[in-house]
């Protein structure tokens, strides 16, 4: 064991040791979180850990926005051996920043080698401060990042390009800066949906991607050629080039011209020794997603092809993503299908979600390489479902440990998840076919073999010493290889000794400072402490001027609410008295409805009446008609002196006749009376029904039919009142069976002109 638990590096011998010389190692890393989702985060933390139990002292470099700190200050903690130096808004930074909190940490640690999986923009600037402290690096691939401005070789409407187009990458650029100007959009990741935005938009952006010789895409091609010439040169000067998939490997050399090794990525194969193997047959089939759920990595097309399948199979959705309003849409579409949504999870709960399903799907849109997510799969024996691009579907044989269908297309998917439904020995044949996997520490062994390699490689700066010197030149250089802080503990300790002999009570702190206070490096530290002092106190006058505005607003919003509740209180008075009216306009209503019922009924009750009238008055104008033809008859013969035979067969007298003709008289002025009477009593049923209409709108009920237009019913308007009589008498008149129009009428008329004949006569 070395100085400050590093590990000595030159032969490896039989057993594994390693001898030689102290191996320090600096990870710059994109991120190191234990909740991220993301596959390459769990692999970093996984290999830094197995780097440490191999005795390497591993140092990380990485970011992360911390409340309360400094823009690019820097914390540091030991993560399970593992020490982590946070860069707090790293992931915002631009190269030049990037370079100079990178420049910090390789000051305070003094590695003897540089992983990078990490740079920000080409690359030089970072390469240069490494160069300068004459350090070897190492480079590691995950993606084309490092020779293409758009890592992922994928558009914005995720549709993947080539590579190497750098009109392309171009038009890309430019649709870009198109979204960031968008206000709705958050945090997009650089792609977008056609639902998230309008369909003007959304066609502006396909003009975008498909223009040429636009004065925007001119100046994003000139940008673009500008980053690819600065970041192959930084690519090319790196001695250690490594890629985690073959057909990146391939690409990387092809691009940029030279050798680009493959190192297979490894997992954590114990964690998943002893999980219960899928369950075919036993019940539904489950589906799984598990990773990050940006665009790019397909999660909406998996849900999009599970539409229709609830009934048969599960689907369980594991990850989250920095795009809310994406993830907002993911869950209420993953809601609608019946899919069971688990969000975000830590690495030691991925064990788990394995456990919870009997495939994986793995619907990414671009070329990435190596998925950890896959490796973890196989560990876990569950099959893998994955697009047919070529670098994802490295490690997967179509029909032995997993399936394949078409990128980007949910019926696709759909078919190949219905052949795992309708086939159930389907699972239990692609598991036969899950090979075991490549253990991490492996694969951290092959990297310590790799880092002792480069390590010799780098040529040690000869030095002449005198031979009095050589000695005290030795201990520098080994003090000079201490990391700061362990540095600082041997001064410390130095300083407590040295007081203790000499008698002198000297607290090694204090004697540090007053060191510090005398000029050189720490000098530069701690004016460098004062800036972040003056940029705190900065900072806290800011914030206090911004809490005096808040507080002003507050106020203001107060006296807005104040208003707002007064007017409400308004406005909920006024809702009372519409409602006291409401209600007094329906008891009206129910009123007038009742009026009308009663009214209906009497209508009825006198048309009956009328009828039978008119019935009895035909009745006896016919026979008065028969006595008037009997009288006619009758004195037809009186004035003819005709015999007339009596009821004994003689003849009768002109005193007989006389008698008959009177009689025939009396029955006459009784018919006559008896019409007479049927005519008055129709009279007076007429008379009563069109007495109806003035107790209809007696009280002023057409102005208050006139303001029912608050209420469903009839619509009367106040000064309509006279139509609406018109209306109801109109209605009443229909039913009177005496006037011009009723039959009954007619045959009246008849009658009457026949007496007035007879009477003539």
């Amino acid at each position: 064991m070395g100085i400050g638990g590093g590990v000595a590096f030159l032969d490896r011998g039989a057993r594994g040791g390693y001898a030689g010389i102290i191996m320090r190692v600096a990870y710059i890393v994109p991120g190191f979180s234990p909740s991220s989702s993301s596959g390459l985060d769990q692999h970093t933390m996984a290999l830094t850990r197995a780097l440490a139990r191999l005795g390497l002292g591993v140092e990380v470099l990485t970011s992360r926005n911390s409340a309360g700190l400094a823009p690019m200050a820097q914390r540091r903690e030991i993560i399970e051996g593992v020490g982590v130096t946070w860069v707090n808004g790293g992931a915002r930074a631009v190269e030049g920043d990037w370079a100079l909190a990178a420049a910090a940490f390789l000051d305070r640690e003094s590695p003897d080698l540089v992983h990078l999986e990490s740079m920000r923009g080409a690359g030089t600037l970072i390469l240069d401060e490494i160069e300068k402290r004459d350090i070897p690096v190492v480079h590691s691939a995950w993606d084309m990042g490092r020779l293409a401005m758009n890592g992922k070789a994928l558009s914005a409407d995720l549709v993947p390009f080539d590579v190497s187009d750098q009109d392309a990458h171009a038009r890309d650029k430019t649709v870009q800066k198109l979204l960031a100007g968008h206000p709705e959009l958050g945090q997009h990741g650089g792609h977008v949906l056609p639902a998230q935005v309008d369909d003007a938009f959304w066609e502006k952006i396909q003009g975008y991607l498909s223009g040429a010789g636009t004065p925007a895409l001119i100046a994003a091609r000139e940008e673009v050629d500008d980053f690819h010439l600065a970041a192959l040169e930084a690519y090319r000067s790196m001695p250690g080039r490594f890629a985690s998939s073959r057909w990146l490997s391939q690409t990387l050399a092809r691009i940029s011209g030279e050798r680009v090794e493959h190192v297979a990525p490894g997992v954590e194969v114990s964690k998943f020794q002893g999980l219960a193997a899928p369950h075919a047959g036993r019940g539904k089939i489950r589906f799984g997603f598990l990773g990050s759920m940006d665009k790019a990595f397909g999660a909406h097309i998996l849900i999009d092809a599970f539409l229709g399948l609830a009934d048969k199979a599960e689907l369980r959705m594991f990850g989250t993503c920095d795009d809310r309003m994406h993830m907002r849409t993911l869950r209420a579409n993953a809601e609608r299908v019946e899919a069971r949504w688990y969000g975000a999870i830590d690495s030691e709960d991925r064990t788990h979600a394995l456990e919870c399903m009997d495939v994986l799907v793995v619907p990414t849109l671009w070329q990435e390489s190596a998925p950890h997510e896959i490796r973890e799969a196989f560990a876990a024996r569950r099959p893998v479902i994955i697009c047919d691009l070529e670098a994802p579907r490295e490690m997967v044989i179509d029909g032995q440990n997993g399936l394949v269908f078409a990128a980007g297309d949910s019926d696709s998917l759909r078919a190949i998840m219905q052949r795992f439904i309708d086939q159930p020995t389907l699972l239990d044949e692609l598991e036969l076919g899950v090979q075991p996997q490549r253990d991490i520490s492996d694969e951290a062994r092959q990297w310590a073999d790799i880092y002792a390699v480069h390590t010799q490689i780098r040529e040690p700066k000869s030095v002449t010493v005198p031979a009095s010197m050589a000695a005290f030149a030795d201990r520098y250089g080994a003090l000079r290889g201490l990391p700061t802080r362990e540095l600082f503990q041997k001064v410390a300790r130095g300083l407590t000794n040295l007081s203790g002999r000499m008698g002198v009570d000297l607290d090694p702190l204090t004697a540090v400072s007053q060191a510090v206070a005398q000029g050189g490096r720490g000098r530069d530290e701690r004016l460098g402490a004062k800036r972040i002092q003056a940029w705190l106190e900065t900072s806290v006058q800011e914030l206090e001027e911004m809490r005096n505005v808040l507080m002003t607003q507050d106020a203001e919003l107060r006296v807005e609410r104040g208003l707002a509740a007064q007017k409400a209180s308004e406005l909920e008075a006024r809702l009372e008295r519409e409602r006291a009216n409401l209600r007094t306009v329906q008891i009206a209503w129910d009123s007038a409805k009742e009026q009308r019922d009663a009214a209906q009924t009497e209508i009825e009750t006198l048309r009956e009446q009328l009828r039978m009238q008119s019935e009895h008055l035909c009745t006896v104008e016919d026979q008065g008609a028969w006595l008037r033809g009997e009288m006619g008859r009758l004195a037809t013969r009186v004035l003819a002196a005709a015999d007339i035979p009596g009821p004994d067969g003689g003849l009768l007298s002109a005193g007989d006749v006389k008698v008959v003709i009177e009689r025939v008289h009396s029955n006459l002025d009784q018919s006559e009376k008896e019409m007479s009477w049927r005519r008055l009593e129709m009279d007076k049923a007429r008379l009563a029904s069109q007495a109806f209409i003035p107790r209809m709108f007696a009280h002023g009920l057409a102005t208050q039919m006139g303001q029912w237009d608050v209420i469903t019913g009839p619509q009367i308007a106040p000064d309509q009142g006279s139509v609406a009589k018109d209306v109801v008498s109109k209605e009443i008149h229909a039913f009177r069976p005496i006037g011009t129009d009723s039959p009954n009428s007619t045959e009246t008329s008849k009658s009457e002109t026949k007496s007035a004949e007879m009477e003539a006569k």
